[in-house]
């Protein structure tokens, strides 16, 4: 009875397909992995003793790379949070600046 449902939703039907294996180390299935993920992929790898130095300077090269795009990404980050969370308060204020403005006009005309 089993075989006889499974077959109904189309588990059983059909040639198999093979997924191709991700290689080792490099990017799977297209999906970006973050700054901190990449640092600390690296990180571990400095932690190995029998590094070649080529290879560990190269990688504490990479290293200070991510750190500093991690850090201009966290301050963009901030700078439009704060930007959207204060948008309001400046447009209300600029529209009191505006009346006031107006007032000031109206009174050196008369």
């Amino acid at each position: 009875m089993k075989h006889k449902n499974m077959a109904k939703k189309g588990r059983l039907l059909g040639p198999r397909q093979n997924k191709p294996q991700p290689s080792g180390g490099v990017q799977q299935s297209g999906k970006l992995r973050s700054f901190k993920n990449q640092i600390r992929g690296i990180e571990r790898l400095l932690r190995k003793e029998d590094l070649e130095p080529r290879v560990r300077a190269a990688k504490e090269q990479q290293l200070q790379q991510l750190k500093e795009k991690q850090e201009a990404q966290q301050r963009s980050e901030r700078e439009k949070r704060l930007a959207t969370k204060y948008h309001k308060i400046r447009f209300f204020e600029r529209v009191k600046v505006e009346r006031q403005i107006q007032k000031m006009m109206a009174k050196q005309q008369q």
